[in-house]
């Protein structure tokens, strides 16, 4: 146990021999000797453990794996294995390390697709006469000083073993020769191979572990060839907003964009459909190893029609281009394998380049839809059949977009959910025909036919109590201090992922949800005995209703104060009568079903009406959350 420090060894040796001579002696002097060392030797366990456990809540605040990784250590007699055993092809069960890391890379290398390499240059020439574009960049000493200082400490290392806890701690003396080494990069197109070169970690995502169809493979690169892709990445992210080159129906991978608005805007144009009348059938699409299958010649088409062009093009070009990489389970690597398509997924420039690739997926399509990354749904009336055979036709332009691009859908794991009262049509993708489902995991967020958030209440309360019990069974410092910081870090997040969009309106719900802190805070110690009231009060927290009612608030906040325009004109629509206390008032729109009229756009308007000027008119978000819960507290008080 890593709590039994050398003093603690010592005092268990005494007790140790203290009970050897209780029991050669049998005498009553002996065994309260024996006794008092046990006793002692009891409790400075018990306080040096809780310090460790201290030490390892501390740590968890801003490492979450910290703390499960402890947990698992303490419940197996091994170390905690992420990977395997994994099964080959012929049925064998591989238990060595370099084998599995050796059938992990073999997979992962055998998804890879190569492209035609008939890059279209002529789009170059297209772009050069246009007054909007991107051939370099400047980078300065502060430049790189920022992009290092950016990056987390106790990341793991690429293949040149460079961590960034310690690069962050020589930043600023190497900030002028990395800038140096920056500009010859970008001005000779020349790439260190080992920027080329990543270290593959497998991560399990769900199923049976033994199929290596179940991991998902994520690039640990060199540090410093991250660096220059962030700040490449940074000039290209400002240069798209600047040009507007990415839809609005991108939601990953942006500023602006998140989960969050990607499901609200979703949820708000179904439930008004809902409301009036119409059935609706939402299409959840899935791509095979969309990360992975990129072509490079297709990719780098778009990169340059998007207004990045001259150097940089060629620099990009040039670093997707001969890279090679090699799966590690456990300290032990595979062979290197080459690299043929895709962006490396734990690289800071794939992402972008991603959403480049992907920005023209819904062009000419009819219905709405909505991305994040690669996730993708599609949605429209289908009340009648011309709605039904528009729908389809969405998803046939959809499909010659998938072929085009070499980009395949999973149809197998593409879903239909009919929501309304609905003829259930049969769709196809690719002659395929599409699965219906009754439920559906849409960006962490468990969704039904109904539409209700049941479902998901469900789904959060449960989770959030596997990790209550999992606190209750390993952890023995019971401190506020120690359980407030595993329950802000650990189980508060499941309960707050994305409420806006499934906030319970039922009482049931709201009491399921409120039901979780209150029993993570009667096992906090010494507050067994007091009411829930007194409890929350003691800690400095509230209840889970007031918390969510500050989230609502807080989304209508940056709505409203949009600057990259995510959301559709009207989602929250400005009363034109301005009220004495509120100059923003919200307009309140008419509903006729509980669906709507307890979703975020109607549910939000009547308590954002009620706070005052003082709040609604915050300079910043940050003085919007102090000027709200200042209001909440006068609020309460006048109660």
């Amino acid at each position: 146990m890593p709590w039994l420090n050398v003093k603690i060894k010592k005092l268990i040796k005494k007790r140790n021999n203290l009970f050897k001579r209780f029991k050669k002696n049998n005498q009553s002097y002996s065994k309260m000797k024996y006794i008092i060392a046990r006793n002692d030797v009891t409790k400075k366990i018990r306080q040096e453990k809780k310090m460790y456990e201290m030490s390892i809540i501390k740590r968890s605040r801003n490492n979450r794996k910290v703390f499960y990784k402890y947990v698992a250590n303490l419940n197996s007699k091994n170390s905690f294995k992420r990977i395997g055993p994994l099964c080959d092809r012929v049925g064998r069960i591989l238990t060595d390390d370099k084998e599995m890391a050796s059938l992990l890379n073999n997979y992962f290398v055998s998804v890879f697709t190569k492209g035609s390499g008939n890059v279209n240059r002529s789009l170059e020439n297209k772009i050069v006469t246009s007054d909007r574009f991107l051939c370099e960049i400047k980078i300065s000493e502060i430049d790189v000083v920022k992009a290092v200082g950016g990056f987390k400490e106790h990341k793991s290392p690429g293949v040149d073993g460079i961590t960034s806890t310690y690069a962050l701690k020589i930043k600023e003396i190497l900030a002028k020769p990395l800038k140096l080494l920056y500009e010859k990069s970008l001005g000779n197109n020349e790439i260190p191979k080992e920027w080329k070169m990543a270290n593959i970690s497998p991560i399990f995502k769900k199923g049976d572990k033994s199929n290596v169809e179940n991991y998902r493979p994520v690039s640990l690169t060199a540090f410093y060839g991250k660096v220059l892709e962030k700040i490449i990445k940074q000039n290209i992210e400002k240069f798209l907003m600047d040009t507007k080159f990415v839809k609005n129906s991108q939601h990953g991978f942006m500023k602006g964009g998140s989960c969050l608005s990607n499901l609200l805007i979703c949820q708000d144009s179904i439930v008004q459909m809902i409301d009036e009348g119409s059935p609706v059938d939402i299409i959840y699409l899935d791509f095979q190893k969309a990360f992975d299958k990129v072509p490079h010649d297709i990719l780098m088409e778009k990169v340059r029609e998007a207004g990045i062009i001259g150097k940089l093009a060629d620099w990009i070009e040039n670093w997707l281009d001969g890279r090679s990489q090699r799966v590690g389970v456990n300290g032990e690597y595979s062979d290197w394998a080459e690299v043929t398509s895709g962006v490396p997924q734990g690289s800071i420039l794939g992402p972008l380049l991603f959403t480049i690739f992907i920005n023209d997926l819904e062009d000419n399509v009819k219905n709405r839809v909505l991305k994040f990354a690669d996730d993708s749904k599609l949605w429209g009336r289908v009340g009648s059949i011309d709605e039904r055979m528009s729908l389809q036709k969405d998803l046939d332009i959809l499909g010659e977009w998938s072929i085009r691009n070499k980009m395949p859908f999973n149809v197998g794991k593409c879903k239909v959910m009919h929501v309304g009262k609905n003829e259930n049509f049969e769709y196809r993708l690719l002659g395929q025909k599409i699965q219906n489902t009754i439920e559906e995991k849409d960006l962490g967020v468990f969704f039904s036919n109904t539409f209700k958030p049941g479902l998901n209440c469900d789904k959060a309360s449960k989770s959030a109590n596997k990790i209550v019990g999992m606190i209750r069974r390993n952890i023995a410092n019971r401190s506020s201090e120690g359980m407030l910081i595993l329950y802000k870090t650990l189980v508060r997040p499941v309960l707050d992922y994305c409420i806006p969009v499934w906030r319970p309106y039922a009482k049931k719900d709201t009491f399921k949800l409120e039901k979780v802190q209150k029993r993570f805070t009667k096992m906090i110690e010494g507050l067994n005995k007091k009411t829930y009231e007194q409890r929350i009060c003691k800690l400095g927290i509230t209840t889970l209703e007031d918390r969510h009612y500050r989230a609502d608030m807080l989304q209508v906040y940056k709505i409203l104060n949009d600057g990259k325009n995510m959301y559709p004109d009207k989602f929250l629509e400005l009363n034109i009568r301005a009220g004495r206390k509120n100059s923003l008032k919200l307009f309140k729109r008419r509903t006729d079903r509980d669906i709507y009229k307890y979703s975020f756009t109607s549910r939000v308007v009547n308590h954002w009406n009620d706070l005052p000027d003082a709040v609604v008119l915050s300079a910043d978000v940050n003085a919007f959350k102090g000027n709200l819960d200042r209001f909440m507290r006068e609020s309460r008080g006048q109660l």
